[in-house]
C-alpha cells in the first residue's frame, strides 16, 4: 500500500469504528471510542482535502531552522515561514473537528432537529466525503508532491517553551476527555419520565395539568423518553397509596418516547408513578429511582375503586401535544 494513502485509510478506519462504537455499545467504551470523532477525524479530513500537497516544512524539513535561533531572523520573508506539518495539522485538526461539530449542531437544530444518530450521521457523512475530495486531490499531484506522515523529530520547527505548552494542553484535554468517559454513569441519565394530561380549558399538554386531572379522574400519561441510540426496556410501577396497582413494561427504541395512558382510581389519598430502567424491584421508594411523580388524590364516600390493570399504550410521538 502506498504510504500516502496510510493516513487517509486510518482515519476512514476510526470512523467506521467510531460508527459501529455508536449504535452496538455504551458506557465508557462508547465514549472512548466516539470521542476522536468528534475532535480530531472531520478535521483532519477536511485539511487533507484543502492541503494535499506536501508542505514546505516537509521539503525544507532539514534546513528549517528552530525557533528562538540565532539565524531565525534571516529566514523571515523567505518560502518556509509558512510551514503545515504534522504538528500543526494535528492542531488544525482538532480545531476544525470542533468547529463542524458546532456548525452541525447549529445546523440540524434550525432544520430538522438534533440527536445522536443525526449527528453522527452528518459527521460519517462529512468525514467521508472529505477523505474521498482528499485522495482525489493527491492522487492528481506528482507522487513527490503527495502528503505523506512522517514519524521523525528532526527538524522541528519549535522550540522547548512552545512545545512545553503544547503538550500541557494536550495533557488538559486527555485529562479532561477521560474524566468524562470514565465518570460514573449513574451521575448522569440518558432517560426521561414525565406524567402530563391535556388542560381542558386551553387544550395544552403539561405535568401542570395532570394534577388536575388526577383530582377529577380524567386520564393522564406517562411519557417515557429514550435518548439512548439502542432501545431499552422500561417498567412504570402505580401505586395508590402505598400498594401497587399496576405495573407496566415498555419497550422503547433509541431517541424515541414512549407514553403509556391511565385512568385514575377514585379512592384513595395519594397515587404515586415510578418509572425503571429494566425490570421494577420488589420495594418501591424514592431511593430506588430517580423517576417520581406523586399526586393528590381526591377523597370519595364510595367503596369501589377503579383499577390500572388495562393501561393503553400509546404511539411514539415527538410532541407532548400529539395523540
Amino acid at each position: 500500500m502506498v504510504r500516502w494513502l496510510l493516513d487517509l485509510l486510518a482515519v476512514a478506519l476510526l470512523s467506521a469504528v467510531a460508527g459501529v462504537a455508536l449504535f452496538t455499545l455504551d458506557g465508557p467504551a462508547r465514549t472512548a471510542l466516539v470521542y476522536p470523532l468528534l475532535v480530531f477525524l472531520p478535521g483532519y479530513a477536511f485539511l487533507s482535502a484543502l492541503f494535499p500537497e506536501e508542505s514546505q516544512l516537509s521539503r525544507s524539513r532539514r534546513g528549517r531552522q528552530p525557533w528562538g535561533s540565532p539565524n531565525r531572523q534571516a529566514q523571515q520573508g523567505s518560502e518556509t515561514d509558512f510551514l503545515l506539518g504534522n504538528i500543526e495539522r494535528f492542531v488544525l485538526s482538532i480545531a476544525l473537528s470542533l468547529a463542524v461539530v458546532a456548525f452541525t449542531v447549529f445546523g440540524l437544530n434550525f432544520t430538522v432537529g438534533f440527536d445522536t444518530r443525526r449527528i453522527a450521521i452528518m459527521l460519517f457523512g462529512f468525514t467521508g466525503s472529505m477523505i474521498i475530495f482528499a485522495i482525489a486531490r493527491r492522487i492528481v499531484l506528482p507522487p513527490e508532491e503527495r502528503y505523506t506522515v512522517e514519524i521523525t523529530t528532526k527538524g522541528i520547527p519549535m522550540d522547548a517553551s512552545f512545545l512545553g505548552m503544547f503538550g500541557l494542553s494536550l495533557l488538559v484535554l486527555v485529562a479532561s476527555t477521560a474524566g468524562f468517559v470514565f465518570m460514573d454513569p449513574a451521575q448522569s441519565s440518558n432517560s426521561g419520565f414525565l406524567v402530563v394530561a391535556q388542560n381542558e380549558s386551553s387544550n395544552n399538554v403539561s405535568a401542570q395539568a395532570a394534577e388536575t386531572a388526577v383530582v377529577e379522574g380524567r386520564p393522564v400519561t406517562a411519557v417515557i423518553w429514550n435518548n439512548e441510540s439502542a432501545a431499552q426496556e422500561y417498567t412504570v410501577v402505580v401505586t395508590n397509596d402505598g400498594e401497587e396497582i399496576n405495573e407496566t413494561t415498555r419497550t422503547v427504541d433509541g431517541g424515541e418516547e414512549g407514553r403509556i395512558r391511565y385512568d385514575p382510581p377514585n379512592d384513595g389519598e395519594q397515587l404515586t408513578f415510578y418509572m425503571y430502567e429494566g425490570s421494577a424491584p420488589d420495594q418501591h421508594s424514592l431511593n430506588s429511582t430517580d423517576y417520581v411523580s406523586r399526586f393528590q388524590l381526591s377523597s370519595s364516600d364510595g367503596d369501589e375503586q377503579e383499577s390500572l390493570a388495562a393501561p393503553a399504550v400509546l404511539e411514539p410521538s415527538r410532541a407532548l401535544g400529539s395523540s
